[in-house]
């Protein structure tokens, strides 16, 4: 399952929540998280300025270098007009898109109220992790990629286990 997790959601893993179960997700294979390079500067630019005024003990770079290695990258589709107030949301629907991602995960109502844009679904952490929408069915636990190396998803379990 392809899905691409805006900035909002993505910071969440911080405080435990279910965020942090869909890239425990993600780091077992279960999901494919889709990305560009405009998403990973804000998950950057917004995870240290959450660290920095919330005084999260937490160092976010780990996560951070780890998701930009593990993740598929993608150019956006350019959209001819906004779909969204914030314009800043287009950018996860342009991903969304491009990935051909099978659900846009966030907690944002205006994302949330646009349902299914261009056959995408939308759908809240707790969605995505409903047991009808990801799966295991080999049972493999920690599945290996051939787009990142072995030693990185290590880390990357690491991260997710403390």
């Amino acid at each position: 399952m392809v899905v691409v997790l805006d900035t909002a959601s993505f910071v969440r893993i911080f405080w435990g929540t279910e965020a942090h179960q869909v890239l425990q997700a993600f780091a077992n294979g279960r999901i494919v998280l889709a990305v560009t390079q405009s998403i990973l500067r804000e998950y950057a630019r917004v995870a240290l300025a959450v660290r920095k005024e919330e005084g999260l003990p937490v160092d976010p770079q780990p996560w951070l270098t780890a998701v930009a290695e593990m993740a598929f990258e993608f150019e956006p589709v350019p959209l001819r007009e906004p779909v969204r107030r914030d314009a800043n949301d287009d950018q996860f629907i342009g991903c969304a898109l491009a990935a051909q991602a099978d659900a846009l995960v966030t907690r944002d109502n205006d994302l949330l109220s646009l349902g299914k844009p261009f056959g995408i679904p939308i759908l809240t952490p707790p969605q995505l992790l409903s047991p009808h929408q990801v799966s295991d069915p080999a049972g493999t636990g920690i599945a290996t990629s051939s787009s990142c190396a072995d030693g990185l998803m290590v880390t990357f379990v690491a991260i997710l286990k403390n």
